[in-house]
């Protein structure tokens, strides 16, 4: 049987589900347009970072294929405070929170001092280190002991 002599209906195509424009909290449509931004607010931030590939191809013996894949994230932040610094050629401690920052090769050299949650950790940036990201190389949990299995201390 065709869906358009159906006597429900039917014809083409699908109905639309759900609602064209947006709503209050109540169920009542919403005024004017919309507010939501389009593109998110973290996008913005994201600065790509051209590679050389043949810089990176290979750097202390070490081949960084996933690198040279896609473009890692360096918070924006942070390289501009590198850029700056090598352009004043200074060596100086630059701290930062940002956890997720991959090491690029134009922080080698630098000592970067990175937050565990409690503190900042400086860390020496060397070649070996490129294509990891920041929070590898400060650990968040110290492991202290276990508790010992003392019998007189459960009396």
């Amino acid at each position: 049987m065709n869906p358009v002599d159906h006597p429900h209906g039917g014809g083409e195509g699908r109905a639309p589900i759900g609602r064209k424009k947006s709503a209050t909290p109540w169920g009542y449509p919403a005024l004017g347009r919309r507010s939501r931004k389009r593109n998110k607010y973290i996008n913005s931030r994201i600065e790509k970072i051209e590679f050389v590939s043949s810089s990176l191809q290979k750097i202390g013996g070490i081949h960084y294929d996933t690198v040279t894949k896609k473009n890692p994230f360096v918070a924006n932040h942070l390289l501009r405070k590198i850029k700056k610094l090598n352009t004043k050629a200074e060596k100086e401690i630059i701290i930062t929170w940002s956890r997720t920052s991959t090491i690029i090769p134009t922080m080698i050299g630098h000592t970067i001092a990175i937050h565990n949650g409690k503190e900042h950790l400086p860390i020496y940036i060397t070649d070996r280190m490129v294509g990891h990201k920041l929070g590898e190389f400060s650990p968040t949990l110290n492991f202290r002991e276990h508790a010992k299995n003392d019998n007189r201390s459960r009396r």
